[in-house]
């Protein structure tokens, strides 16, 4: 009998340190979650399964694209199921909450603190952080914010070689984040067992810069398919990741691999960090970079003679002083700077001694350009994360949803207001003619009269959809047309004065950036494959004029193309500064500054062009 207990005593021990030895952890991804949906049914389904077994796993980590839109509505709903789980569970976004959510991403914050997440379980520091792209279309990114973040906590917490450090993201991170190699640079100095995300809807191993790396199964594979989720288990030094449907007992692992064996990588391709910089401007062009902001910079500037306002990811407007012979790096003084409680998406405008934007404090703001005092604002129904136009003594713009106004410069009172519009507005406004033209993400594009703020005409698209919406274009408005292209690849003129549809073709694949000539007679517009092309405005039928290689290959980010001086600026997602004669199309140059989008070109009264990044560095382009 002693020794059956002495056996018993011995199993039980072995058991008893198993269990601690082991780690489960539930991983879900990519549940687009939308009220009355399929993936709402989906989710909703795994909460008695999960509850049920919640014993087994130590935490539940959600890594992005919890919703399609990341609308108030959408996240609600994913918070309402995701609560029911009966065991500690970690979000983090995606890119289809970040890149077109009505909130300016703070829903999330006020759902669940942060968009990152940190902690410690027994010998294991987990850490999960936002990817982007943020308020528009484009590569992902880990902000500079969070880069510093991510190397103090792990400095913090991960110092100890004994610490294995999991790491939670929506993107890979790898070709799909501009700032990848920062990323894994900070990551490679410490214990790292595995990375896992989602985004690709499918399960997938990656080296990750000499890392194991884990692409999660989505809610759904497809429609018709039951619903399921990953496991991630962890005994002593072996790893797996486990697929496991809805109802159905847990498989057979998809990988297994043992921590810190190099032979968990073999077979695997390795992303190359791509060059920070190559080409350069033909002489009597000077390209100067005036700062690397210590945050992400999202919009664009404001600029008069020397003085320089912008805000940024941490939500901080700035003015500065730029000092043209400074042999300093940073060749701008910061002359006083005004905190707001989120990220600054709007870019500032100057005009009559004031600095006026879109507030992320649910306003438009005007600044005193001298000391930054606030001297007016007007309230908005939701965050603003659109840009605004400046004309006759007034400001134009829409209050980030439902309503576009014109708001007198010296009072701040509003002169006429619209609101005809079911949506968010994101791009700046284009007038001429008589016409102000917007869009929005509600389908429309919208014509008033710029005096009046009467409805002239409003035009949807016959492809239906609020992601092919003209939400984010600066439309191109000429004497007898308006325009306009959008995420459809179909470019539109548009009867200035009737709204009739003109004509419309796809031939080119544009997709969200236009620019235009001063008259209004030529349209600008980028494409999806690096070609810019230009199209008469003003013809009743598609002109195009000429065509341009710009060298870049893939290019789906909505920089606006500036027309300035006879000619045609060009910023591509991956840092390529391209100079293009307006009238013949001839490239007349092409730089590449890093591997970040370029946000927008802001001229000045002094000839010169400035240009920003979303990695926070602004440049000056001079010409003589």
């Amino acid at each position: 009998m002693r020794k059956i207990l002495l056996v018993l005593a011995l199993v039980f021990c072995c058991s008893t340190v198993l269990a601690e030895d082991t780690l489960r952890i539930l991983f879900l991804t990519d549940t687009h979650t939308v009220p009355g949906s399929v993936h709402e049914a989906a989710f909703q389904k795994l909460v008695p399964e999960i509850n049920a077994e919640k014993d087994a796993y130590d935490f539940c980590v959600v890594t992005g694209d919890l919703t399609d839109m990341g609308s108030d509505a959408e996240l609600n709903v994913f918070n309402h199921i995701f609560q029911q789980f009966k065991i500690k569970s970690y979000p983090i976004p995606g890119n289809h909450e970040t890149c077109w959510s009505e909130n300016a991403c703070q829903t999330i914050d006020k759902l669940w603190g942060a968009d990152r997440f940190e902690f410690k379980h027994d010998n294991y520091y987990c850490i999960g952080f936002s990817t982007g792209p943020y308020m528009k279309m484009g590569n992902g990114r880990v902000k500079a914010e969070d880069l510093h973040w991510l190397d103090a906590k792990l400095k913090e917490n991960a110092s100890d070689p004994a610490i294995r450090v999991l790491v939670f993201s929506h993107y890979p991170l790898n070709t799909g984040l501009d700032n990848w190699p920062d990323v894994t640079a900070i990551l490679k100095k410490y214990n790292v067992a595995a990375l896992f995300y989602g985004h690709g809807h499918r399960l997938v191993r990656h080296n990750i810069d000499g890392m194991p790396g884990f692409m999660g199964r989505p809610l759904l594979l497809g429609r018709q398919d039951p619903p399921g989720y990953n496991i991630i288990e962890i005994k002593g030094d072996q790893l797996s990741i486990i697929p496991r449907e809805l109802g159905k007992p847990q498989g057979e692992p998809f990988a297994v691999i043992t921590i810190g064996d190099p032979s968990a990588l073999d077979g695997l391709a390795v992303d190359t960090p791509p060059g920070q910089s190559s080409g350069e401007p033909p002489e009597g062009v000077k390209i100067t970079l005036v700062r690397a902001d210590e945050a992400s910079i999202f919009g664009g500037i404001a600029v008069v003679e020397n003085r320089i306002f912008y805000g940024n990811s941490t939500g901080v407007m700035k003015a500065c002083e730029y000092n043209p012979q400074s042999q300093a790096d940073d060749k701008l003084t910061d002359v006083w700077k005004k905190q707001y409680k989120h990220s600054i998406y709007s870019t500032p405008v100057y005009a009559d001694g004031l600095v006026v934007f879109g507030s992320p404090d649910w306003e438009v703001a005007a600044l005193n350009a001298a000391n930054g005092e606030q001297v007016w604002s007007v309230k908005t129904h939701s965050p603003i994360t659109s840009d605004g136009l400046v004309a006759d003594g007034a400001f134009y713009t829409g209050l980030g949803s439902g309503e576009f106004c014109k708001i007198d410069l010296k009072t701040g009172e509003k002169v006429w207001s619209y609101t005809g519009v079911n949506g968010r507005f994101q791009a700046a406004p284009a007038m001429g003619y008589g016409t102000i033209a917007f869009g929005a993400w509600s389908e429309h594009l919208y014509a008033l009269d710029v005096k009046t703020g009467k409805e002239l005409w409003t035009w949807r698209s016959p492809r239906r959809g609020n992601l092919l919406s003209p939400g984010n274009v600066v439309p191109v408005v000429s004497e007898n047309h308006v325009v306009t292209v959008a995420p459809d690849r179909f470019m539109t003129a548009i009867d200035r004065k009737t709204g009739r549809q003109v004509w419309r073709v796809n031939d080119y694949t544009v997709r969200e950036a236009m620019g235009t000539s001063e008259d209004g007679s030529v349209a600008y517009a980028k494409t999806m494959n690096g070609l810019v092309i230009a199209a008469s405005a003003a013809a009743d039928k598609f002109e195009l004029l000429w065509a341009c290689e710009t060298g870049v290959d893939y290019d789906h980010v909505a920089c606006p193309l500036l027309v300035y001086r006879g000619v045609v600026y060009y910023g591509s997602p991956v840092g390529h500064i391209v100079a293009i004669d307006a009238k013949t199309g001839e490239k007349l140059w092409g730089i590449k500054r890093g591997n970040s989008q370029v946000n927008c070109f802001v001229p000045d009264d002094r000839g010169r062009v400035w240009c920003t990044m979303i990695d926070g560095r602004i440049y000056c382009i001079e010409t003589k």
